[in-house]
């Protein structure tokens, strides 16, 4: 959309219920979380082409980037994990049980360093590392699971 103008300029097609979307400027790529197949469309941002489509979690719902490990990352409310996407390559890096409902990701840093995740009616979790996956704690005493 042309804000200035208010004119719809361009459209990302085959979005199927598609829910939000990150953008990557570095890579010069976008990104949707399309909750009806489980997957993430990976764009061009000028053109706005579909560039691939890769499988996340059942229903991915909120989609942030996070600029420190250059990933995009789904919230998946259906299978209650987070998918991390390399922004570069377009690959999926893994993924993150969270044991619960997930839609909702904060783009706020926890510490000035990587986003935080709400999560709805959740046990009591450690914090997972943006950059390697695995439990945040683990990693920083050399322990990377």
């Amino acid at each position: 959309m042309d804000v200035d103008k208010g004119e719809i300029i361009g459209e990302i097609a085959n979005t199927p219920g598609v829910h939000g979307i990150a953008l990557a400027p570095k890579s010069g790529k976008g990104f949707t979380s399309n909750g009806q197949d489980g997957t993430s469309t990976i764009f061009d941002l000028k053109t706005l082409k579909e560039l691939d489509r890769v499988k996340v979690g059942s229903r991915p719902d909120g989609i942030i980037y996070d600029p420190a490990s250059e990933r995009i990352f789904t919230f998946n409310a259906g299978s209650k994990d987070a998918t991390a996407i390399d922004a570069e390559s377009g690959k999926v890096a893994g993924s993150v049980p969270l044991g619960a409902r997930n839609d909702l990701p904060s783009d706020e840093p926890v510490s000035g360093q990587h986003p935080a995740i709400g999560l709805a009616h959740a046990p009591p979790a450690g914090q997972h590392s943006a950059r390697t996956g695995g439990d945040a704690a683990a990693h920083s005493r050399g322990r990377r699971q």
